[in-house]
């Protein structure tokens, strides 16, 4: 119900399939396309009107009111503002992913980078990793500091955030596979297990291309963890043990809001095609084709990182 909410997720779910176009599969006219776009957004200062919740300092006084009430259906404006960063943390990872090197001498960049830009001082500084927004805003700090040395003397360093989300994960990630606060989430149980299961395995990926060493024992409530999505996508009663703890929602006996076309999601699909990949004999990569069709754009798009990797993994599954 908030304007411009539904013209925005649409812009930036566009976003992350153009510029998966232009930067895993070299196509110009995509980048061309996904820059023009951007300059438009930033030449009208688009987004940046928001209410401002969030800082380096924490959360604003007059934003702290949120979840009040018991199911979690009140309105709170901390959530267009979370939401908003997530937006524009998103199409930054996408954009220095590779569109910033598109034609790098037009002007168009200077344009984005500075609206990008003006953003940044809207994060909340990580403290303590949770599910949700980014992990707990540590994947915008990841980012941001990523081109710093292998020393890591900062607390910034990425190497020092992502071994601090891999202990955390060793927290969360329950013996059952269930994932702490969100498996619980009642109606929405399946949604909430989905969004978290991404985050794992986003920030998996990220331990392996930081060379962070991963717990053996984690590997495997991780296959738990995607079972569990199976077996409650096919059948949304198996959710109800965790969902009737109804954390933060709604219960009702065998319902989970949920799509019932995979191919039809847009946020988060990233997960399936990597977990697959790495997990290569789970039940989600034996499971995989028939849940995805073949060109399925869930794999070619993700506004949740910017740009939909899953394309890249699926290729890989395949190679192999």
């Amino acid at each position: 119900k908030v304007a411009g909410a539904e013209h925005t997720d649409l812009f930036f779910l566009r976003l992350s399939e153009v510029s998966t176009s232009a930067i895993f599969a070299n196509e110009l006219e995509a980048g061309y396309t996904a820059l023009a776009a951007l300059e438009h957004w930033a030449e009208n200062d688009a987004l940046t009107e928001t209410k401002q919740c969030y800082s380096s300092k924490g959360i604003s006084s007059d934003c702290k009111k949120s979840w009040e009430q018991q199911d979690g259906q009140d309105l709170a404006p901390r959530m267009d503002s979370s939401t908003v960063q997530k937006h524009i943390n998103h199409a930054s990872y996408a954009y220095f992913s590779g569109l910033h090197n598109i034609n790098p001498n037009d002007k168009k960049h200077e344009v984005i980078q500075s609206w990008l830009k003006t953003f940044e001082p809207r994060n909340k500084k990580p403290n303590e990793p949770y599910f949700g927004l980014d992990f707990g805003w540590y994947w915008p700090a990841i980012y941001k500091n990523r081109a710093e040395s292998d020393s890591c003397l900062s607390d910034d360093c990425p190497k020092k955030l992502i071994r601090k989300l891999i202990q955390v994960l060793d927290e969360l990630i329950l013996e059952d596979g269930s994932l702490k606060d969100r498996t619980t989430r009642g109606d929405r149980a399946l949604h909430y297990h989905n969004e978290a299961l991404f985050e794992v395995i986003i920030t998996l990926e990220l331990a392996r291309k930081f060379e962070v060493d991963i717990p053996q024992s984690l590997h495997s409530r991780v296959e738990k963890a995607g079972d569990i999505f199976v077996n409650g996508f096919f059948d949304h009663s198996y959710m109800d043990k965790w969902a009737q703890k109804a954390f933060n929602a709604k219960y009702t006996p065998g319902k989970q809001r949920f799509k019932k076309d995979l191919n039809k999601l847009n946020y988060g699909t990233s997960w399936f095609f990597i977990f697959a990949y790495r997990y290569p004999e789970s039940t989600l990569a034996m499971k995989l084709d028939d849940l995805f069709d073949v060109g399925t754009r869930a794999a070619k798009r993700d506004s949740a990182i910017g740009i939909g990797v899953g394309c890249v993994y699926r290729a890989l599954s395949q190679a192999k």
